[in-house]
């Protein structure tokens, strides 16, 4: 009943808020803005930020400030919805104190499930665009040459030449905007750390260094980009023959796994007399449950890490 109760809690706090979503954000959204206006550009904001820019197509600063104010509402939100409605259970069988520790516990970790998700779909989002190293950098040197050597003239020129679908394209567009307008060296420095936290990887870097270098001290970063697109090349071919290499061994894994299963209820069958009830009978109790539970895990673990292991960065 605890557990039902809980669950008919939680699912009228959830449709209050539906209900008046609209009222109860603008209102709590004038208070946070109110509250942090002085303390605006914390690292918390800051990274959040980051974040946004990197998953979103996002141009608009204002746009941008309610998606992170907005974030900070559902965290906020849960924490309390949750902690309120296993704290009332709590406090009749704990002490205070007590209560509210095994309470807080759960709370936190619901409420961080909005970040968590804004982490993985970063997570995507770096991993796909790293894979776009080659497409960028070559376009970047290419137009970095027809330019005459002007760095903000190529990324400009990159950004017409890159198709829709290039996720850094967004990025370079955001570039391209703010360098046009810093005033000094640190405000480039921060701009370019936006920039390469947008796929964070090695190459990415080396490209804002080269863009760093070129517009502040004018130099020619020619031979960099030739030297980091020699070397996206040759990391391009080694990954491409270990990701060969190790299908191999995923496909046998995962396709070979069931079918020796399979082959040794046969076998049990068969070659010991036993019936196929009893089979199941003595696998799924006791010890033959523990084994079969451990052998699931393990499966699932090994096709999480195949899919981690596809999904990596493009880096060096």
């Amino acid at each position: 009943m605890t557990i039902i109760n809980i669950i008919i809690y939680i699912t009228i706090i959830l449709a209050i808020y539906m209900i008046f979503q609209h009222s109860i954000n603008n209102k709590i959204k004038s208070i946070i803005r109110h509250i942090h206006r002085k303390r605006k550009k914390t690292e918390l904001y800051e990274y959040i930020k980051k974040i946004y820019l990197s998953v979103q197509n996002i141009s608009d600063e204002k746009q941008l400030e309610s998606k992170i104010y907005g974030l900070y509402i559902k965290t906020a939100a849960i924490f309390l919805s949750v902690f309120i409605v296993i704290f009332r259970y709590n406090i009749m069988i704990y002490k205070t104190l007590y209560a509210i520790c095994i309470t807080v516990v759960p709370a936190i970790m619901l409420s961080l499930l909005p970040f968590v998700m804004l982490r993985i779909k970063l997570y995507y989002t770096q991993s796909n665009s790293s894979k776009e190293a080659l497409i960028v950098t070559t376009e970047i040197l290419n137009q970095y040459k027809i330019y005459n050597n002007n760095i903000v003239e190529a990324i400009d020129a990159t950004i017409k030449n890159l198709e829709n679908n290039i996720i850094c394209k967004h990025y370079l567009m955001r570039l391209s905007m703010r360098i046009k307008e810093y005033q000094s060296d640190d405000e480039l420095l921060d701009i370019l750390d936006e920039f390469t936290f947008t796929v964070n990887t090695n190459w990415i870097r080396m490209l804002s260094d080269s863009i760093f270098f070129s517009m502040v001290n004018n130099i020619d970063i020619t031979l960099s980009l030739d030297g980091l697109i020699e070397q996206i090349k040759a990391i391009d071919y080694t990954q491409n023959v270990g990701k060969r290499l190790n299908i191999e061994g995923f496909a046998m894994a995962k396709y070979l796994a069931p079918i020796l299963y399979i082959t040794l209820v046969i076998i049990s069958v068969k070659v010991f007399d036993i019936s196929l009830s009893d089979y199941l009978y003595y696998q799924f109790t006791s010890d033959g449950l523990k084994y079969f539970i451990s052998i699931v895990i393990w499966s699932f673990i090994c096709y999480i890490c195949e899919y981690l292991y596809r999904k990596r960065k493009f880096d060096f």
